[in-house]
């Protein structure tokens, strides 16, 4: 298995390597992660994907496998990788742990190997959500990390500019102005002022920093943001989950017409609220005797014109394919609400970080002024 073969599983039948042959360095196991820039979450839940699929399959023992792939990450997800495989040796079923262990997988991905084992679907889906990894659009994620480092080093360099204004300039100015009488130095005692207050907040911010992420409260801040916040500022976050739940409803249709048990399973397990409220209302509809194209419908998960389509369509491969298409389709709004999301944050930043300099500027050519009419 390609997934697994880089991976040493530890067996009892497997002897271990001697420790002098470990390639290490200052003392510390050598590890594939790179200490500095790492994977992003997505590609390390994409390689759990992988090993979830042999897992499944029965290639290894599944505590063993996501064990040894915790030892070579670093960080909260290598403790999130111990604490998925302590519950599988536990005895935990892995779909059950998946679940009790958020972000081993993101959770759309549970969702759909939950409906699969249910659906008996559990190969198409995992073909599914391979082809969806592969094709994921990820400029979005590498922009976004570009605005991060660009504006995380902008934002050092004006900070360390406005401190010497503040330390060494400012009080010079002020000083200046005393001496030749000038009234008005109200603007320079308040830049004085505020600039000090925030020079002795930066230490004890920096600790908490630090702090939080040893305590790993930071990681799960970023978790949360990640998951929550963020697809609700995009607003991408009805649309990615409605994607998600068409495709895994064209694996449906590929094995059985009836979409009963798909609906029912989706709308106990589906991780948001909304999405399972509709899901809810679309079974009861459906078990009532209503078409499920129309039930789907009438919970807000379909619109008029997609269900008038699904209902013309008889063969079950065409109604994938169709639902394949609507699914792609809201992908690609996701997509465009995204990126209009990483243009506007630009400016924004542009904005806040030239008030800044713009008052720096005004303090320091406003005392100039008062001090050049106060000489003359």
């Amino acid at each position: 298995m390609t997934t697994t073969s880089n991976i040493a599983i530890p067996t009892a039948a497997t002897p271990t390597t001697s420790s002098w042959y470990e390639p290490k360095f200052c003392g510390a196991p050598w590890k594939n992660a790179p200490l500095v820039i790492r994977d992003s979450l997505a590609v390390q839940q994409h390689h759990a994907l992988l090993l979830l699929e042999s897992a499944f399959r029965g290639d290894a023992v599944p505590a063993d496998l996501f064990f040894a792939y915790s030892q070579e990450n670093r960080g909260h997800y290598k403790k999130t990788l111990k604490i998925f495989a302590n519950r599988l040796q536990a005895g935990l079923p892995i779909i059950d742990a998946l679940e009790q262990t958020p972000e081993v997988i993101d959770a759309e991905t549970v969702v759909a190997l939950r409906h699969a084992l249910v659906t008996g679907t559990l190969p198409e889906t995992f073909e599914l959500l391979k082809n969806q990894a592969n094709s994921r659009r990820l400029s979005a994620n590498r922009d976004l990390g570009s605005i991060k480092l660009y504006w995380f080093v902008v934002g050092i360099t004006i900070l360390v500019i406005l401190m010497f204004i503040s330390v060494k300039v400012m009080p010079t100015f002020r000083k200046i102005l005393e001496e030749f009488s000038v009234r008005d130095v109200v603007s320079p005692a308040v830049y004085i002022t505020v600039t000090k207050m925030f020079m002795l907040s930066l230490p004890w911010l920096v600790l908490g920093i630090i702090f939080l992420s040893i305590t790993g409260i930071l990681a799960y801040f970023r978790s949360w943001t990640r998951r929550t916040l963020l697809p609700k500022v995009t607003l991408t976050q009805d649309l990615i989950s409605s994607a998600n739940l068409l495709r895994l409803v064209s694996v449906q249709v590929l094995k059985s017409p009836s979409l009963n048990v798909s609906l029912s399973v989706l709308a106990k397990y589906h991780h948001r609220n909304a999405i399972r409220r509709k899901l809810l209302y679309a079974r009861n509809e459906s078990e009532l005797g209503m078409d499920s194209w129309q039930a789907l419908n009438a919970a807000g998960l379909l619109t008029s014109e997609e269900t008038a389509s699904l209902q013309k369509v008889s063969r079950p491969d065409s109604q994938a394919w169709l639902l394949q298409k609507l699914a792609d389709q809201r992908d690609y709004r996701a997509n465009v609400l995204l990126d209009r999301f990483v243009v506007v944050l630009t400016p924004l930043l542009t904005i806040l970080w030239g008030a800044i300099v713009a008052w720096t500027a005004i303090v320091l050519f406003s005392s100039l002024v008062k001090l050049m009419v106060s000489l003359s």
